[in-house]
C-alpha cells in the first residue's frame, strides 16, 4: 500500500494505490466437494484473480 497526505487548509487528501496478489500464487478459493466417487473430487473450483491493484482517494476534513 502506497500513500500520501496532502493538507488543504482544514482538509487533506490522501491518494492511495494497493496491490493484492503481487507474487501471483494460485490462491485456491473453493473446491469440488460433492461427489466423491468421481474424478473432479477435491479439485480446485475458482481461484483469486493475480496482481490486483487498487486505486482510491481519501478526504477528511
Amino acid at each position: 500500500k502506497l500513500s500520501k497526505t496532502f493538507r488543504m487548509g482544514r482538509a487533506s487528501v490522501s491518494p492511495q494505490l494497493e496491490a493484492f496478489n503481487v507474487i501471483n500464487p494460485d490462491q485456491i478459493v473453493s473446491y469440488v466437494s460433492t461427489g466423491f466417487a468421481t474424478a473432479s473430487y477435491l479439485r480446485p473450483n475458482s481461484i483469486v484473480q493475480g496482481r490486483i491493484l487498487g486505486v482510491s482517494i481519501q478526504t477528511r476534513w
